[in-house]
């Protein structure tokens, strides 16, 4: 039976796109990758497994299982990690985001606490500028 919270409003084109790129995908490694608990560790690894081919947004949204993914993708740079972000035009002129690791780096122990730290030492040496 289908779940409201999966269901998702999109067009004939998009559903197939959406179809190929979880095809690609190994189960037992999407099991493992939902497994933990880091969101930023979610991207990463996911990141990871594609080898420094181009991820697709959906992807991303997927594995992280939140809205704001994207700032979470963003985050990863204050662990040292670099990631392009490829936004192609489609034949049909519309524009897809992928993403592309160049650059990753070894897990803190806990990733999310690293971060916040940062923020929290950013914003105090914002403030007394």
């Amino acid at each position: 039976m289908a779940e409201p919270d999966n269901l998702w409003a999109i067009c004939e084109e998009c559903n197939a796109g959406t179809k190929s790129c979880f095809k690609s995908v190994d189960a037992v490694w999407m099991r493992d990758v939902m497994a933990l608990n880091s969101v930023h560790m979610r991207l990463g690894e996911t990141l990871k497994v594609f080898k420094g081919a181009p991820v697709p947004a959906q992807m991303m949204a997927f594995v992280s299982n939140q809205d704001d993914w994207r700032k979470r993708l963003r985050e990863l740079r204050y662990l040292g990690w670099e990631i392009d972000v490829l936004n192609p035009n489609q034949p049909n002129g519309r524009v897809s985001s992928f993403y592309k690791l160049v650059k990753a780096m070894q897990w803190p122990e806990d990733p999310t606490a690293v971060i916040r730290r940062y923020e929290q030492e950013r914003a105090k040496r914002n403030k007394n500028r």
